[in-house]
């Protein structure tokens, strides 16, 4: 019977309110690049925890919103050195990303950097699973107003579960890191959440509530918890539709 000689599983993995991000045997710091016109680069440690050494692919994917959906392509705006890198066991490996050719922009762009562990060379009787690891990078330009702009809407859906979905029309993304419901004006939360989800420009999110306590709400109040302003606090009245 094959053994698994270190379970590192597969896993997109999306960071929050960390300095640092722990998967498997890498340390990875930091875990969110912001580029802006003024600082087009960036340098990221990739710390080798284990005994053994392990090899690394590092390329950057384009990252648009298509709706409710995430799009991902090919990128050459984004240049990374080493794309490739072999970091022995304890060891960290500086990884270089930056902008092709720096420009100002009026609107925040994205990319999501893939770091991806390379399958040492096989062995009989012997499972590798490897890790893959993706993190945000955003480019926005220096002095100018960026910011999300959300539209909310609430509704009943016919299997008895309530749909809050949020639509941004601004230029910057926003992140959601937990919210919360109130029906009717109530005073503690009846749902809450800590789901965290990316919201990029043009694009929207949706979260299904399953709560006896929501059925019969005509409205609810939001609350949630944000990468965006001084406190990333959120806080909503949303009245409720049927279907």
């Amino acid at each position: 019977m094959p053994t698994v000689r270190r379970a590192v599983f597969i896993a997109l993995l999306t960071c929050i309110g960390v300095a640092r991000l722990s998967a498997g045997s890498f340390h990875i710091l930091p875990i969110r690049v912001a580029f802006t016109d003024q600082k087009p680069t960036a340098t990221l440690q990739i710390t080798n925890q284990d005994d053994s050494p392990v090899a690394v692919q590092v390329h950057a994917l384009k990252w648009q919103a298509r709706g409710a959906e995430d799009v991902y392509s090919d990128a050459d705006e984004i240049l990374v050195n080493p794309p490739i890198a072999r970091i022995a066991g304890h060891a960290t490996q500086l990884i270089r990303v930056a902008l092709r050719h720096p420009t100002r922009v009026t609107a925040e762009r994205a990319w999501r950097l893939i770091i991806e562990e390379l399958p040492p060379p096989p062995k009989a009787g012997e499972v590798h699973m490897v890790l893959k690891i993706s993190i945000p990078i955003f480019q926005i330009a220096r002095g100018s107003v960026f910011s999300p702009r959300l539209t909310w809407e609430a509704a009943h859906m016919p299997d008895g579960s309530l749909k809050v979905t949020a639509s941004n029309s601004g230029n910057a993304h926003i992140q959601f890191k937990a919210i919360s419901l109130l029906a009717d004006g109530t005073g503690a939360p009846i749902k809450s959440t800590a789901a965290v989800a990316y919201i990029l420009p043009g694009g929207t999110h949706e979260w299904v509530f399953h709560d006896e306590a929501l059925k019969n709400a005509s409205h609810i109040m939001l609350d949630a918890q944000t990468d965006f302003g001084d406190l990333g606090k959120l806080h909503e009245e949303i009245a409720l539709q049927r279907r």
